[in-house]
């Protein structure tokens, strides 16, 4: 179950690592790895004391307009409030406050583009600990933990990067103010749509059967634009390092031909074994709903398998390419 739930955060702060500039050392993203896991807990302590106290009530955001038709007429009011206070507003503040506590302690050697792989790496941790929290409570915590693995980790670290570029933003000068205000606005209230659409989505919740699937549906479609977000940014990641105050652009530390085999080596690997397990699931599936092994409805088991061979063949892409500040060989 840890396994199930670090491993894909190591694998996501590798990737980064690499795609960003190894410009970045780790003696800055294990401070953020660490500090990610540890705001779990208060983040578990707040929105339980958010829940369970009668001194703290939203029942004002339930009479809204807003709020009323988007929740089908209050319906899931209590649902949609949830979702955006605690999974959006508490869990982004506090991941959004470490970010800026990693940036006071490593003010005197950190980059802008640092930002984008500090917040990352903050949201992996905070995932993989309530991946472990939600797979402890579930009798086939393999499966949940590996659909979570695949789906709500790159999720907060989707978020995790899209802080982090509005942070680097406000670091560059430009709108100071607003980009600092959109760091926390913008993963907040993505995290607390996709958490109110995947409680919509959940048959648990019995709403009807056109509104659970729509909810599904764009829960998917949430995923995808943060993905599709976060790549942008990507992108635009030598325009954030360029012209950085106090660094004069500082050159990518260059590595030689033998770290570029092992490189391709170990990410091949690991494309081949996330490949493998998606194959596997997909052929759980062809061997019928009586194979022992197959635990989950035969949609999870697809995703599963659709989303591995996915992720597979995209680190087999990053395995053929070289690493940001990676020399080429002459």
């Amino acid at each position: 179950m840890i396994l199930a739930a670090f491993t894909p955060v190591f694998l996501w702060v590798k990737y980064l690592h690499e795609r960003i500039g190894m410009a970045t050392p780790f003696t800055h993203l294990w401070p953020a790895f660490l500090a990610g896991m540890a705001i779990s807990y208060p983040a578990l302590l707040i929105e339980t004391f958010l829940i369970t106290s009668p001194a703290v009530s939203f029942a004002w955001l339930h009479d809204l307009a807003l709020v009323r038709a988007v929740t089908l007429d209050g319906e899931f009011a209590d649902h949609f409030v949830r979702a955006f206070v605690l999974g959006g507003l508490v869990e982004e503040a506090l991941k959004l406050m470490t970010v800026l506590a990693l940036l006071w302690v490593f003010r005197s050697t950190v980059r802008p583009v640092s930002l984008i792989l500090l917040a990352a790496t903050v949201g992996g941790a905070f995932a993989a600990v309530e991946n472990v929290l939600f797979s402890a409570n579930s009798v086939h915590w393999g499966h949940i933990a590996t659909l979570r693995a695949l789906v709500s980790l790159p999720g907060h670290v989707f978020l995790g990067i899209i802080m982090g570029f509005f942070l680097a933003c406000a670091w560059k000068g430009r709108l100071r103010v607003p980009m600092a205000c959109l760091a926390f606005l913008v993963p907040a209230l993505l995290h607390g749509t996709a958490n109110y659409l995947l409680s919509l989505g959940s048959p648990e919740l019995g709403a009807p059967g056109v509104v659970e699937a729509l909810a599904r549906q764009s829960y998917g479609f949430v995923l995808i634009a943060q993905a599709l977000f976060a790549v942008m940014i990507l992108a635009r990641v030598s325009w954030l390092d360029s012209g950085a105050a106090g660094e004069g652009g500082a050159r990518q530390p260059s590595m030689g031909r033998r770290y570029g085999g092992l490189r391709r080596a170990f990410w091949a690997q690991v494309a081949l074994i996330i490949g493998v397990f998606g194959v596997i699931n997909l052929l759980l599936i062809a061997a019928g709903p009586t194979w022992p092994v197959l635990t989950l409805d035969v949609n999870s088991t697809f995703l599963i398998g659709a989303l591995s061979l996915l992720y597979a063949l995209v680190i087999w892409g990053h395995a053929q390419t070289p690493a940001a500040g990676l020399s080429t060989p002459r």
